[in-house]
């Protein structure tokens, strides 16, 4: 199936590299209205199972009544599997809509520097979950956690999975370096829990906790 120009697009922005930072975002994200800013959100950081325990806090919310919007990657078969609410995957053109509503902003020019791929979807998903009414949302961290994007969200509760080494050239050459880098979202003292962890990565969220 032909992949529409829009999102191939969207795709080739991911050959800008991974921008380290959160002062894009967080620009972007006021531009935009703060959109999600009063959705209670999970953050779902860690190395590995981070998309299942994600889906899992997702359904779990749902069956307790609540109205829930998912943001993980990355995607199986399309795009909008990445933003999903009330379980259903958003229409493709649907989000292409949000897409340009954050791509209008990037081309004002106005932002610290050009937005990026994950960016853009993390923005749309606020958008398309704040629209949707959703009562919680639950973010999947992409990389690593300190500089992520997800971290604009609204985050009242963190998940830690197991985590292990991941991204070295990015994250750090070691384990404990790259604990601290997905510890750092602690920084909002928003309640937190966490799988069993190895004794480095344990420490190492101890100490960002205390």
């Amino acid at each position: 199936m032909a992949i529409p120009e829009w999102q191939r697009a969207l795709f080739d922005r991911r050959t800008l590299g991974i921008h380290l930072g959160l002062d894009v975002i967080r620009a972007a994200y006021e531009r935009l209205g703060r959109p999600g800013r009063a959705i209670p959100a999970v953050h779902v950081v860690g190395t590995n199972g981070k998309g299942s325990t994600s889906a899992m806090v997702a359904h779990g919310l749902r069956a307790a009544g609540r109205r829930v919007g998912l943001f993980t990657s990355p995607h199986l078969h399309r795009i909008g599997e990445r933003v999903q609410v009330e379980g259903a995957p958003l229409d493709d053109d649907v989000l292409k809509g949000y897409v340009d509503r954050v791509l209008e902003v990037d081309a004002t020019g106005d932002l610290p520097g050009p937005i990026s791929f994950f960016e853009i979807l993390t923005l749309a998903a606020l958008m398309a979950f704040e629209d949707a009414g959703v009562d919680n949302a639950v973010f999947e961290c992409g990389l690593g956690g300190r500089l992520d994007a997800t971290r604009v969200a609204n985050i009242e509760l963190t998940l830690f999975t197991p985590i292990a080494l991941d991204h070295l050239r990015l994250l750090g050459p070691d384990l404990a370096t790259i604990a601290g880098e997905k510890a750092a979202v602690l920084e909002n003292r928003a309640p937190a829990i966490s799988a069993q962890q190895l004794p480095t990565p344990r420490a190492v969220l101890n100490t960002a906790a205390a």
